[in-house]
């Protein structure tokens, strides 16, 4: 079984760097569009048995443009964005500027990641992604395309490669990257990263 993972394009929040307030459902801007249309032909090439969808309007808009004549399409809240708890809404320069050795905390090398300000640790993260290959794992099938977010690409594969240390910051996950992993019946393995992106 392999397993298309596909970020959502970009939105104001990427373009000018602060967290998402978890109050708001944040839209694609229209670069985010163009970008999620442009990875239509790549996805096209694709017949995928089964289309997960985030329940944030960003990957939903993604998965609209991208994959338009899916069918069926199961919106689940195990692939929503970590959730960043007080820092919602936040500039990144905020966190980096007052926070960075707050409790010996940092944004994007420490696992606990927003757990101290009233949001998602990694491990609360990977627990929701581990419930989800687990479903993924229980009903095998040929292919299945998952459109998500940037902390999901970075903690499943903390997931895939056993690694609790593992720093989330030293992987980047495009708007509109698409990751591959496969499943070969006992385990999880990655097979292509940041596929069909543009670098920022």
């Amino acid at each position: 079984m392999r397993l298309y993972l596909i970020r959502h394009g970009q939105t104001a929040a990427n373009r000018d760097k602060f967290f998402y307030n978890d109050a708001d459902d944040i839209p694609l801007t229209e670069k985010g569009r163009e970008q999620a249309m442009r990875i239509r032909p790549l996805l096209e090439k694709f017949k995928f048995d089964r289309v997960y969808c985030s329940d944030y309007l960003r990957a939903i808009q993604t998965q609209q443009l991208a994959l338009p004549d899916a069918e069926n399409v199961i919106i689940t809240p195990l692939v929503h964005e970590i959730s960043a708890g007080e820092l919602s809404g936040k500039p990144h320069a905020f966190v980096y500027d007052h926070l960075e050795n707050f409790n010996g905390w940092t944004p994007v090398c420490d696992n606990r990641a927003y757990g101290e300000f009233g949001g998602e640790s990694m491990e609360m993260v990977g627990q929701r992604l581990r419930k989800f290959l687990k479903m993924l794992e229980e009903d095998p099938c040929d292919r299945v395309a998952v459109f998500a977010h940037g902390a999901v690409m970075a903690c499943l594969l903390r997931v895939v490669l056993q690694a609790d240390d593992f720093c989330r910051g030293a992987v980047v996950s495009s708007n509109c990257a698409i990751h591959i992993f496969e499943f070969d019946g006992k385990r999880w393995k990655l097979l292509a990263w940041n596929y069909g992106a543009e670098m920022d």
